[in-house]
């Protein structure tokens, strides 16, 4: 079994990925793992830009029929773990590719030929985040942060 990954997202993307709204990572380079992916939030505040991608994706998602209560941009958690995932492909995107996402993913992905698209499934929000520094790329999780989410899952 392989040792599982984390990566950090900006907010409000990590957000995005923790709601199941950001149904893909999008990414300049391939990756070849697959398997159990936790995603953190970086500690960078979000730019207005940012909160608007937040904003606008909420509106489409309520637009859609989605009746969660979504948390107001200025309260998204900052350096912190939100949820587990499962990373299934790495998929190099083609105009076609890019020109099939639905509005929401488009807004929330950088989509252009010759990137990558990371799909995500199977993801599991944490009720309480699990706070953590946070580092660059992929990387292997730290033990004791596997340890805290396999608490967090236990929970559920």
């Amino acid at each position: 079994m392989n040792r599982p990954r984390i990566i950090t997202l900006w907010q409000p993307y990590a957000s995005l990925c923790a709601f199941n709204l950001k149904r893909n990572e999008t990414r300049h380079r391939l990756t070849h793992y697959r398997g159990e992916l936790f995603i953190h939030a970086a500690k960078r505040k979000m730019t207005a830009k940012d909160k608007t991608v937040w904003n606008d994706a909420i509106a489409l998602a309520q637009a859609a029929g989605d009746t969660r209560d979504f948390p107001h941009v200025d309260d998204l958690p900052l350096g912190a773990v939100l949820c587990t995932s499962q990373l299934i492909d790495c998929i190099q995107m083609t105009a076609s590719l890019c020109n099939a996402q639905p509005t929401l993913e488009r807004l929330v992905g950088d989509w252009q030929p010759g990137r990558y698209a990371w799909p995500l499934d199977k993801v599991h929000a944490f009720a309480d985040p699990i706070a953590w520094e946070g580092q660059q790329w992929i990387k292997p999780a730290p033990e004791f942060l596997q340890l805290q989410v396999e608490h967090a899952i236990d929970a559920w």
